[in-house]
């Protein structure tokens, strides 16, 4: 599945609505999430999961080549945890 798979398959669920003003309102709903990660750190969305910051800490690790100790900086990533009901959808 990729972006205009999904732009279609909405397309197909709302009366009235073309693929363009699909594509709109899907990108700006994308890019308000983005922004609310950005900002707050975290988004929650009811029935379907947490957008969540997680920050890992420097840390010494070792380099796989060389065996030798390095520093591995501190870092952002964004993790996601679905909701109960989506969790249990999926394993249905």
């Amino acid at each position: 599945m990729n972006k205009e798979i999904l732009i279609a398959k909405i397309c197909n669920k709302v009366d009235g609505c073309t693929k363009d003003e699909v594509k709109i309102i899907f990108d700006a709903v994308i890019e308000s999430i983005r922004e609310t990660i950005v900002e707050f750190g975290k988004i929650k969305i009811r029935g379907f999961g947490v957008f969540e910051v997680k920050n890992y800490k420097e840390r010494i690790g070792t380099h796989p080549k060389t065996n030798q100790k390095i520093v591995v900086p501190s870092f952002n990533t964004i993790k996601f945890k679905c909701s109960n009901i989506f969790k249990s959808e999926v394993n249905q």
